[in-house]
C-alpha cells in the first residue's frame, strides 16, 4: 500500500537514497537513479544588456538548474572564446563586448551539448 507521506522533487539527475523507517521501527534502504534533468533547457537567441529595460540583461538558460556543471563556452565571430563558465549560473551580462553575433556551446553534465548563436544588442 502506498503512504501519503513526505515527498521530495529531485532538481537534478544522479543517484538517491531512500530511507523508510515504519512505526515499528522496520527500516527499508532503496536507490532511486535518475538519467536525465527533469527539465529540458530554453536558450535564448538575444540580450539586451544596458538598454535600461531590466530584460533579457544576462543570458539566462532556463532550467539549467537543474543541470548542475554546466559548461557555457561564448565565441566571437573569429571563433575566439570570450566568455567560459564550467559552472554557469545565468549570470553573464556580455561584458564589455560591442553589440553583434556571438556563438555559444553549452555542454551538460550529461554530455547533451547545444549550438548557436546569441545576439547582444545594448542600444535603446
Amino acid at each position: 500500500m502506498v503512504g501519503n507521506g513526505p515527498t521530495y522533487d529531485p532538481a537534478a539527475y544522479g543517484t538517491y537514497e531512500v530511507t523508510i523507517v515504519d512505526n515499528n521501527g522496520c527500516v527499508g534502504l532503496d536507490q532511486l537513479v535518475i538519467n536525465e534533468a527533469p527539465c529540458e533547457i530554453e536558450i535564448p537567441n538575444v540580450i539586451t544588456p544596458d538598454n535600461g529595460d531590466g530584460l533579457n540583461d544576462v543570458f539566462f538558460i532556463k532550467n539549467l538548474d537543474t543541470n548542475p556543471n554546466s559548461q557555457v563556452m561564448i565565441f566571437n565571430r573569429w571563433g575566439n572564446v570570450v566568455y567560459e563558465s564550467s559552472n554557469y549560473q545565468n549570470n553573464w551580462g556580455g561584458d564589455d563586448l560591442p553589440d553583434g553575433t556571438y556563438f555559444y556551446t553549452i555542454v551538460l553534465q550529461t554530455g547533451k551539448d547545444y549550438k548557436g548563436t546569441l545576439e547582444i544588442i545594448r542600444q535603446k
